[in-house]
């Protein structure tokens, strides 16, 4: 089974438009067939950005989202060196170097310049449903 990373805008676009690689790919956390690293402050992240009066998400959908997430893999990332444009995107690169496939979700790859990188695979929601198919 695979396990990925996915950064916070591709689990917000999963809850806000049911259609689309970003939903397809949270249904398949729901249904065991990806796996989710993450690590304490993406836990956190993920619970702050959820709850945003602006997205106006059910509660019930919020509730299903963390509730799967305290089953999946939570990680003890390493710091890394890099500099990102957006530094609190950092958690999401040091949880996915911290995995065996080192695959990082997201719908921003501009914050993930690649001599960042590292050994990390940076792949939109598309790129990562049609990846998780194949």
């Amino acid at each position: 089974m695979r396990t990925w990373v996915l950064d916070t805008n591709v689990i917000v676009a999963a809850h806000l438009s049911p259609h689309g690689p970003p939903a397809r790919l949270l249904q398949e956390v729901y249904t065991q067939r990806l796996r989710l690293a993450y690590d304490a402050r993406m836990a956190v992240e993920y619970t702050s950005v959820l709850s945003r009066e602006k997205f106006a998400l059910p509660k019930h959908s919020v509730d299903r989202f963390l509730t799967v997430l305290a089953d999946q893999d939570l990680v003890d990332a390493r710091p890394l060196n890099a500099n990102l444009p957006d530094e609190e995107d950092r958690m999401f690169l040091e949880v996915a170097h911290a995995t065996a496939e080192q695959v990082l979700v997201t719908g921003n790859r501009r914050h993930f310049p690649r001599k960042t990188r590292g050994e990390v695979t940076v792949l939109s929601p598309a790129e990562a449903w049609e990846l998780l198919v194949r």
